[in-house]
């Protein structure tokens, strides 16, 4: 083989391996792609969950307020009926004999 003919086929054959790396680099940037393109699509699918968790969420804390005020106004409202039921009943007791009360302790 002449000295020519040795360096055209050399050349071909960096050709050949540069075409195999160049094509092995696109598929890898190809796949790259493939994945960063996946990888958004489920960034939005969490994205879109954690906004649907946070309507979620707000709407747990004011259904829970919502049962407190309720909670607290029944308290409330217990309260007073306790307290009306109970000064209502002291009027209502028949007086007590001077002998049941408990005096200065004058009465021995």
């Amino acid at each position: 083989m002449s000295p020519i003919a040795a360096l055209e086929q050399a050349i071909r054959d960096a050709h050949e391996c540069d075409d195999g790396e160049i094509q092995l680099y696109n598929e890898q940037i190809d796949t790259l792609r493939k994945e960063t393109k996946e990888a958004e699509s489920s960034l939005e699918r969490s994205s879109y969950d954690c906004r649907q968790l946070v309507v979620a969420q707000q709407t747990l804390r004011n259904e829970l307020d919502w049962y407190l005020r309720i909670e607290n106004t029944g308290n409330r409202s217990y309260q007073r009926c306790a307290g009306y039921n109970c000064s209502e009943t002291k009027t209502q007791r028949p007086p007590q004999e001077p002998s049941e009360e408990k005096g200065d302790g004058s009465e021995r």
